[in-house]
């Protein structure tokens, strides 16, 4: 089972960093995962994928979603997208699933 990153990324981590670059499966604050669902209309994460993911993390997830604005294309499919990825636990986290695709393309 894969472990969580144990320190919370922050919008102060984020302003430092320039951009918004948690680590893959790292918590990130409320605000962070709120901006990210509000920035664009989410899209959904692949199902197949969030069940993977759960069963990796060893958490259920309340909500996922990927960031509403393609970040590349897939190496695998050249005409798929992968988005910043985002969930919400039952422990009321926010984890950063990294690039993922999205259940449909826009």
């Amino acid at each position: 089972m894969t472990k969580l990153s144990k320190k919370i990324y922050t919008i102060a981590d984020w302003k430092k960093d320039g951009e918004l670059n948690p680590q893959l499966f790292q918590e990130v604050e409320h605000e962070i995962y709120s901006e990210m669902y509000c920035v664009l209309p989410p899209l959904p994460l692949e199902q197949v994928t969030e069940k993977i993911l759960e069963n990796q993390l060893g958490v259920k997830f309340i909500q996922s979603f990927c960031v509403g604005e393609a970040y590349t294309t897939d190496d695998d499919d050249p005409e798929r997208y992968l988005y910043k990825s985002f969930a919400k636990t039952e422990e009321n986290k926010f984890i950063y699933l990294g690039l993922r695709r999205a259940e449909y393309d826009y």
